[in-house]
């Protein structure tokens, strides 16, 4: 009798404890949300999809002003203009 007395006790204290915590875990925090692009294919229309569908975030990498010898294709004015109208993207995609 008492044996089953202190089982109950223990199934009893194990499930209030692991049901606590269970509980507290059913609606994790929000993951940020992001993708990869070129810097050469950012748009503001493009942005504002992504915004509008949840995207957080994007990767961007420079391999299109780069060939496989790692030489520059294009002038630094080049580079430095469509770098520049890339960051005038997000902001532009604001307002649509």
């Amino acid at each position: 009798m008492i044996k089953r007395y202190c089982f109950l006790v223990t199934v009893m204290v194990c499930s209030g404890l692991f049901g606590l915590k269970a509980k507290s875990q059913l609606a994790p925090p929000r993951l940020h949300l992001g993708f990869s692009i070129g810097i050469n294919k950012i748009t503001p229309e493009l942005l504002s999809k992504a915004r509008a569908n949840g995207i957080d975030y994007i990767e961007t990498s420079l391999n299109a002003y780069v060939d496989s010898a790692r030489n520059f294709r294009f002038t630094d004015t080049e580079i430095i203009s469509n770098i520049k109208a890339a960051k005038k993207a997000p902001d532009d995609s604001i307002g649509n």
